[in-house]
């Protein structure tokens, strides 16, 4: 299950990657969106569009990227995808 501090790398990282330009404080509180949005997603047995995007830019870079981190992320969130198709609804 990711934690905060998962949302917070996935931030940098994609602050870094994806040209996000945003400052420290902006990534943190994308951080903290990405959680809140991945915790109702869990609740909700549905995945809300944030994460839905962020599996696909993170797939779109595991093909590209030798970052180990973007694989555990991805397996993590394919987790809620996971849960999403066993309760039937998407």
């Amino acid at each position: 299950m990711l934690m905060y501090s998962d949302f917070y790398d996935i931030a940098k990282y994609g602050n870094d990657n994806w040209k996000g330009h945003y400052t420290e404080k902006e990534i943190a509180i994308n951080a903290y969106n990405y959680t809140i949005e991945y915790e109702t997603s869990l609740q909700f047995h549905k995945m809300t569009h944030i994460i839905k995007d962020l599996v696909e830019l993170l797939t779109e870079d595991r093909k590209v990227s030798t970052n180990d981190d973007i694989e555990y992320w991805l397996s993590e969130l394919k987790d809620v995808e996971r849960e999403v198709n066993n309760h039937g609804t998407a």
